[in-house]
């Protein structure tokens, strides 16, 4: 591929800051020759940074944002073209894709990489559900989600997020969206650029990636009901918003290739035996009439065509269409209970004439226009190159906060809040003991000085008071023995009870202890050194299973052994766990310990 196939667009910085209005402002400036200043000195190379990246349908579209503070910044972009005669999925490709996207990442700095796929390999549902418990928020997801589909979790990666509360039949209940795309596909979407050398953040569908833009603040205020509606060749897309976030999608079985065909069928009956009409000449046709209002069009080949015909031919297709739009607008208003719907915005990989919008606008009752949020930055390029760029642009807005991420699913979200959950409890348990060591060592510290002086004061005594006899020691240390004696039964009385105690306070209700085996015989040194029985500490041996959520059995086995360490009285705690099983009351892991009772000496 040679520089002249290849078409770069660079950008200084495109800025959007939020204003204490709540509204948005955008700084635009034209790019200057030297790429490394076409960074802004607010947004340094260490900071986060992500590309998205979108294969269109003719050219590889890469944009690259830089996130500082509230602003978003573009750093840079480009439209590259494939080369003649390349395939997706083939060697050649999988050069062609490498060469123009590492070369892209190189100067990132920490960067995100989120590709897309396409909408039609994946599906978003959205769902009502009662108001429940956290606990069993997930299990009333899939639930309602089992009676609108069949899915196989295994095949599919599920991720679902609340988008609100509403009121139905008298009561309140959350509106849930659900999105999953096959597995297979995006491990595939992985493995392609994983040749490359490069390393997916997400993968998301160009729906999101227009929630995003939306969610950037650079389209009419969130509170709007929204829709998109983008024309594409094999079929067409309605995407519906209501602040902000992605309500409905909808996809359509008309696009460009009905009017083709429809344009194909119609000018060869009357093109007649000598002249040839094909698919390419329709195409051609289309794109010239939707360019400008010339009448009559005028092709590239020099043939001219009345406009009226070609809109005799377009406009059923056009009805076709807009019925579909209409009845998704009503399914919306109705059937879902929201308003009418305040702006539409039409995209195509055909320009988007004013005829159209006018169309539309008639036809919807709604106000209409093009979905252009390039235009400011991009205004001397053709509507063409900016609407490519669109899609990259709302995914390189991408965050695993507000973008739903195929490769994130909601059990990789539940693992690492576990995790996270964990963790916290580690450190606050770590906390703690540092401030009880604290405390310790300042009651230690206050009780030596106050040692110091007691001992001060009975040394002055004692070197007033006669001193004792030797019968009169000998008596003071049979009543000390004595003394320490009693305490010695005391402690072989209550030690079980202590021990218990102590187990119960530490065993958590997802563990079920079955027995508890303790040697508290109390040793001594006076047998031989070798008779395997003196100076040994006591010992028990604890017998139990672990229940629950089969993920997080040894996560919980793990935190138990935690806690019985941290105890002062025990020490050398050993674990055995067995294998997870499955039983009528779910899955459980059976486990023995071993405990040393007392410190280590």
């Amino acid at each position: 591929m040679t520089k002249q196939d290849e078409k770069v667009i660079q950008v200084k910085s495109i800025r959007i800051e939020n204003n204490e209005a709540g509204a948005s402002s955008a700084q635009w400036q034209l790019p200057p020759s030297n790429r490394k200043k076409a960074i802004p000195s607010k947004v340094k190379m260490t900071q986060r940074s992500v590309i998205g990246i979108d294969i269109g349908y003719k050219c590889l579209n890469l944009v690259k944002v830089a996130r500082s503070q509230n602003n978003w910044e573009i750093l840079d972009y480009r439209s590259i073209p494939f080369p003649d005669l390349i395939e997706k999925g083939s060697g050649e490709f999988d050069d062609f894709l490498r060469s123009a996207v590492v070369p892209f990442c190189d100067d990132a700095g920490k960067i995100e990489i989120w590709a897309i796929i396409s909408s039609a390999q994946a599906r978003v549902q959205f769902i009502r559900i009662p108001k429940v418990s956290e606990e069993h928020f997930e299990a009333a997801v899939q639930w309602s989600l089992k009676k609108e589909i069949s899915l196989d979790e295994t095949d599919y990666s599920f991720g679902y997020e609340i988008h609100g509360e509403s009121t139905e039949g008298g009561g309140k209940k959350n509106e849930v969206m659900c999105y999953f795309a096959p597995v297979e596909e995006i491990e595939a979407t992985k493995k392609l650029f994983a040749k490359s050398g490069v390393h997916l953040a997400g993968v998301s569908i160009v729906p999101f990636a227009i929630q995003n833009i939306f969610a950037s603040g650079k389209t009419p205020p969130q509170e709007m009901l929204t829709a998109c509606l983008f024309i594409g060749n094999d079929y067409s897309r309605i995407d519906l918003f209501t602040g902000g976030k992605l309500n409905l999608t909808r996809d359509i079985k008309t696009g460009i290739n009905s009017l083709i065909e429809m344009l194909t069928e119609d000018f060869k009956n009357r093109a007649g035996e000598n002249l040839t009409f094909g698919r390419e000449e329709a195409r051609g046709i289309i794109f010239a009439f939707a360019q400008g209002n010339s009448d009559p069009i005028v092709l590239p080949s020099g043939a001219r065509i009345n406009r009226k015909e070609v809109e005799s031919v377009i406009v059923p297709v056009m009805e076709r269409l807009t019925s579909q739009v209409e009845r998704t607008f009503k399914h919306f208003n109705q059937a879902q209970g929201y308003g009418k719907i305040e702006k539409l915005y039409i995209s195509s990989l055909i320009p988007v004439c004013g005829e159209i919008i006018d169309y539309f606008g008639e036809r919807l009752d709604t106000e209409c226009s093009v979905f252009d949020p390039l235009k400011e930055v991009l205004g001397t390029s053709s509507p063409d190159e900016r609407l490519a760029l669109i899609p990259a642009f709302g995914m390189a807005l991408s965050n695993n906060a507000g973008t739903p991420n195929f490769i994130y699913s909601y059990k990789e979200k539940k693992r690492t809040a576990y995790i996270a959950k964990v963790n916290r409890i580690i450190l606050a348990a770590l906390v703690l003991s540092m401030l009880a060591c604290a405390g310790i060592t300042a009651f230690e510290w206050h009780g030596a000085g106050r040692g110091k002086t007691e001992l001060a004061g009975l040394e002055r005594q004692l070197q007033k008071s006669p001193h004792a006899s030797k019968e009169e020691i000998l008596k003071m240390a049979v009543a000390a023995r004595q003394k320490a004696q009693e305490y010695v039964e005391l402690s072989s009385r209550y030690r079980v009870i202590a021990l218990v105690g102590e187990l119960s306070s530490l065993t958590p209700s997802s563990i079920s202890l079955s027995s508890f085996k303790a040697d508290l015989m109390e040793k001594t040194s006076d047998g031989p050194p070798n008779d395997g029985k003196s100076m040994n500490a006591n010992t028990a041996t604890i017998s139990g299973v672990v229940s629950g959520n089969k993920d997080t059995l040894e996560a919980v086995l793990a935190t138990y052994e935690l806690g019985l360490k941290s105890s002062p009285l025990f020490s050398g705690v050993n674990v055995r766990a067995g294998k997870i099983e499955h039983g009528s009351q779910g899955a459980f892991l059976p486990f023995e310990l071993d405990l040393k009772i007392g410190p280590d000496k």
